[in-house]
């Protein structure tokens, strides 16, 4: 007899209903796998054996087609097994993925050759099929590449809408080996200059409706895509709360999911609680790059648990979703077994106190939304 897999709670969303179950809510595995730089389609299934029902891609990360490859093998409603697992119908999975990452147009600071580039390019990620406007181009490329007939979530994976916003939100750094108080360390002194140029500039120059009709042309896509049951749900990413209150002013759909940077050193509370209160699920990337702040070994120590643990515990304690990503099995099977212990109220706030805002991917507080004024008369998409 096929033997069971533990993976975790569920997360719930007010805002969109279940289309398989009239009444219900939305609704989705809290623990996802996540795939950013992962291109063996054997690391995916084995998750999925493992326990994992989420898979968290993305159009940027050019795993589509593996990612297709690893569902298709284990969902089957053939009462079959896969290395001792009993597989499981396409209809268990939950699969996410974002695309819209790159401005419409890159154009502005750029000089022709590689705006040409960028725009027209057939690298995955740097497709003008992942930029804002495109969705339903990358939507289709994406099920045309990986071979499913639709996905379970798709995420508009920034809002960023002008190639001069996309480097004063990059917040350049080498983190993987971070240790605390260390400084934080640029990746090269060329990425910190343009970077640092490109923020002097944003405080000079001004842009029509700070991308209100690229971000509003973008979140269109997905509705379209969610009507033509291409997307079971649709969310968004990196919005911080002026953001989702610009959004909410024209979707006809409100998001699902927010997928935001959060770990205890950025908690993003404020978020978290506006979400709350509008029925939409946080599900949080970036949780293991704190894994080595003392007072998270020091906990580890105390449950006998991996910092990795205790960091997504927090987490799941905090109906935070998570998408912890590895290749290794046993950490696989760890990171799933931080649903079966709990932290002690004093320890929860230990952590919460850790907060201090600090962005180890994208500093997404300085992303403005469209000033307050009236509507023009050709507000067209």
């Amino acid at each position: 007899m096929a033997r069971t897999t533990y993976y975790g709670g569920v997360l719930k969303f007010r805002t969109q209903a279940d289309p398989t179950t009239p009444g219900e809510q939305g609704r989705m595995p809290q623990i996802g796998f996540g795939t950013g730089g992962i291109f063996d389609s054997r690391v995916i299934l084995n998750a999925l054996q493992v326990g994992y029902r989420h898979i968290d891609t993305a159009l940027l990360y050019g795993n589509q087609k593996q990612i297709g490859e690893a569902i298709r093998n284990f969902s089957r409603d053939d009462g079959s097994e896969y290395g001792g697992v009993a597989r499981v119908s396409r209809k268990d999975l939950f699969v996410t993925t974002k695309l819209g990452f790159y401005p419409t147009q890159m154009a502005l600071p750029l000089p022709p050759v590689i705006r040409d580039f960028v725009n027209n390019t057939s690298v995955k990620g740097y497709s003008r099929e992942n930029a804002k406007g495109f969705e339903k181009i990358g939507i289709e490329q994406s099920l045309s590449e990986s071979g499913l007939s639709y996905f379970d979530l798709c995420l508009v994976h920034t809002p960023v809408t002008s190639s001069l916003t996309f480097w004063t939100s990059e917040y350049p750094h080498e983190f993987t080996n971070w240790k605390h108080d260390e400084p934080i360390k640029p990746i090269s002194w060329i990425q910190w200059a343009v970077s640092h140029l490109a923020r002097v500039l944003s405080n000079h120059l001004t842009f029509p409706d700070n991308g209100y009709r690229s971000r509003k042309r973008a979140w269109k896509n997905l509705e379209a895509l969610q009507k033509e049951g291409k997307c079971r749900y649709i969310g968004v990413s990196n919005y911080e709360v002026p953001l989702l209150q610009e959004l909410m002013e024209y979707a006809e759909v409100l998001p699902a999911v927010n997928q935001l940077e959060i770990h205890p050193l950025r908690q993003m509370k404020e978020v978290r609680k506006f979400c709350e209160d509008n029925g939409i699920a946080v599900v949080g990337y970036g949780t293991g790059v704190v894994i080595n702040h003392p007072v998270i070994k020091e906990l580890g120590n105390k449950y006998n648990k991996s910092p990795a643990q205790i960091v997504l515990r927090w987490a799941i304690q905090s109906g935070i979703g998570v998408i912890p990503k590895t290749t290794r099995e046993s950490r696989m099977r760890s990171n799933l077994e931080s649903f079966k212990f709990k932290l002690d109220v004093p320890d929860m706030k230990i952590l919460s106190d850790l907060d201090e805002g600090r962005a180890f991917y994208w500093e997404t507080s300085n992303l403005h939304a469209r000033e307050k004024q009236p509507q023009p008369q050709n507000d067209e998409l």
